[in-house]
């Protein structure tokens, strides 16, 4: 997919590590924090001034960045992804959905818990068989295809029985890796431990088309 990018950015952590859109692509020098990145380019990309939930002005202490596909529901951090949110709504929100929160907003305050537990039974139930994002943004990835400097070794020391046991429950793993457009893993590194270890020759991924991954 195509991810939102500003026209211009230049972000400076030192001489190893930096990235900066050139373009419509964002190059991504060493060992960057994946999600601040995000954080930083979606600031970057809109007036963030006023809650988009409840039109509240924003301040330092109050703005945020919420998931409008949550992380528990495969969620990932992306400009597409985030929106301008006071710490409150944000709070609210939790777990659903925006459609599950404006619908919840428009229900009366006593019916609200009720509403919100049957959201997220629907989600759960959804969730055993695909993840709750856009058919666009998701496409497979041969776990072959994994870039030479990933260094699995490194990884298992950490254990994987929680993507295991969810493996074993739904057959599927929790969320899709984040891949670069030259298969730089930005997200999803014990997943792709936990296929190879298993056999398994393909994952769901999203892959950032316009992100490029510039080798040491």
């Amino acid at each position: 997919m195509i991810i939102q990018l500003p026209e211009k950015f230049f972000q400076w952590y030192d001489w190893k590590r930096y990235a900066y859109v050139d373009d419509g692509i964002l190059y991504i020098k060493g060992d960057v924090n994946y999600e601040n990145l995000m954080y930083s380019l979606t600031y970057s990309i809109y007036d963030y001034q006023y809650c988009a939930y409840c039109d509240h002005k924003l301040t330092m202490e109050t703005r945020t960045l919420d998931h409008m596909y949550p992380r528990n529901w495969g969620g990932i951090s992306i400009p597409d992804n985030l929106i301008p949110s006071c710490s409150s709504c944000n709070g609210q929100k939790s777990n659903m959905t925006v459609a599950q929160y404006i619908q919840w907003l428009e229900t009366e305050s006593g019916s609200r818990s009720e509403l919100y537990a049957k959201f997220v039974r629907e989600n759960e139930k959804e969730m055993n068989q695909r993840y709750i994002l856009p058919d666009e943004w998701v496409t497979a990835f041969n776990v072959g295809d994994v870039i030479d400097e990933l260094n699995f070794e490194t990884i298992e020391r950490f254990g994987n029985d929680k993507i295991d046991l969810y493996y074993q429950l739904h057959h599927h793993y929790p969320r899709p890796i984040v891949i670069s457009a030259n298969n730089w893993v930005f997200k999803g590194i014990h997943i792709l431990y936990h296929a190879k270890q298993n056999g398994i020759k393909t994952v769901s991924c999203i892959r950032l088309d316009n992100v490029i991954r510039i080798k040491e």
